[in-house]
């Protein structure tokens, strides 16, 4: 009877230890400072799944900047690794890849191969690189993260949690500024043959600018994105999700959700302004306080007369000087600290509406925060009805408002 109790013992505690299937679990945090903003089960044990690779590409990026590698060092393709199972780029035993197309292949197409091939650069085996992993990782502060392999296929042993994650995330967009591009990756060449990222995210979150997807039977689909709005950059990592459909919305509602809590305490959804309207057909004009920023503002004309030609609307004008005193209202779409995604957000927002039969003028206003220039898109010329109603119609088409 002892032997049996003592059996069951096990097993339970050995269900609890190892997730049998995917489970839910979702946080989300400032990037600034780490805040918490939203948690579910950010401490449960699951499977990363591919999020794993967000590991291998710190050991890699660290490797860089003590000078262990180049860019441009081939890494060589072992046996072991040409047999890693898919998704690969079908590496053969002693083809070379660049570390910098290593990079692009881990985050675009989530390559198991080039995982490998990493790995047993920096460490001379998958098993020793692990270890070393998992030993950064602890010193990291990630304290529930275990890791088996470099890739994230499955094994008993490999567990992460969301919140563990989500640091991780963080530390790669603080540490890693120079290489954090990277993840917005969308699509490399590689050997004649062009890979389109597993990222869809990217593509349909504004803001949006990284981080990486996750997906086997056991994990579930994983996510960890990051997305830039008003100067506050936020970090989501979701996982368990039952379909990568639901968990890109999942996570795109966990944003919204924490960037109107944060836009909320600001004040700034409707804005108004002593700024004169201009009374034209979605007329593009650059508000700047800061005339001697003359390279932002050619940039930024070139980037509205090519948007406005996109979305079929009138040219835009001149920037505007020595504004008239004249309350009017404007309402903000999107505040970043680069000028091209603020161009785009109030261009997206103008094409919307003119679609609508309703157009507005476009500003892209800028603004000074953490001793650098931010750039505000807003629709501007506007009265209080006209600002609630543009509102609500470009929350109609599924447009994120801030």
């Amino acid at each position: 009877m002892r032997t049996l109790c003592l059996f069951f013992t096990l097993v339970f505690c050995f269900s609890f230890a190892h997730p049998s299937e995917a489970r839910y679990a979702a946080i989300v945090i400032d990037a600034k400072d780490g805040h918490v903003l939203h948690s579910t089960n950010a401490d449960t044990l699951n499977y990363p799944a591919s999020l794993t690779k967000l590991m291998t590409l710190f050991m890699l990026f660290e490797a860089l900047e003590q000078n262990k590698l180049k860019m441009d060092t081939n890494l060589i393709t072992s046996p072991r690794a040409s047999k890693a199972q898919p998704s690969k780029l079908g590496l053969q035993p002693g083809d070379m890849i660049t570390v910098r197309k290593a990079i692009s292949a881990l985050i675009a197409k989530s390559a198991n191969d080039v995982a490998v091939v990493v790995a047993e650069h920096l460490s001379g085996s998958v098993h020793s690189f692990a270890k070393a992993m998992t030993r950064r990782a602890r010193a990291l502060g990630m304290k529930d993260t275990t890791f088996r392999n470099p890739h994230g296929l499955p094994n008993r042993g490999h567990l992460s949690t969301a919140r563990d994650m989500a640091s991780l995330s963080r530390i790669l967009v603080i540490k890693f500024p120079k290489y954090y591009n990277y993840f917005a990756t969308r699509k490399f060449h590689f050997k004649g043959r062009s890979f389109k990222t597993h990222n869809k995210f990217l593509r349909h979150y504004d803001g949006a600018d990284g981080i990486k997807t996750g997906y086997t039977n056991a994990a579930g689909y994983n996510l960890s994105a990051s997305a830039e709005r008003d100067g506050t950059r936020l970090i989501a990592v979701v996982f368990g999700g039952k379909t990568a459909k639901f968990r890109d919305n999942h996570v795109k509602k966990l944003l919204n959700k924490c960037f109107a809590k944060i836009s909320t305490t600001r004040q700034d959804d409707i804005l108004t302004t002593n700024s004169k309207p201009i009374h034209s057909n979605s007329t593009i004009f650059f508000a700047d306080p800061h005339p001697t920023q003359s390279i932002a503002a050619t940039e930024a004309r070139k980037l509205a007369r090519q948007i406005a030609e996109d979305a079929e609307l009138p040219p835009f004008s001149q920037p505007i000087a020595n504004l008239t005193p004249r309350r009017t209202w404007m309402i903000q779409i999107g505040a970043y600290f680069n000028i091209a995604p603020a161009t785009k957000r109030a261009g997206k927002a103008a094409a919307k509406l003119s679609k609508s039969g309703k157009n507005y003028d476009i500003a892209v206003m800028t603004a000074e925060r953490e001793n650098r220039t931010l750039y505000r898109a807003r629709l501007a010329g506007l009265s209080r009805k006209d600002a609630y109603a543009a509102c609500r119609e470009l929350k109609r088409h599924d447009f994120d408002m801030l």
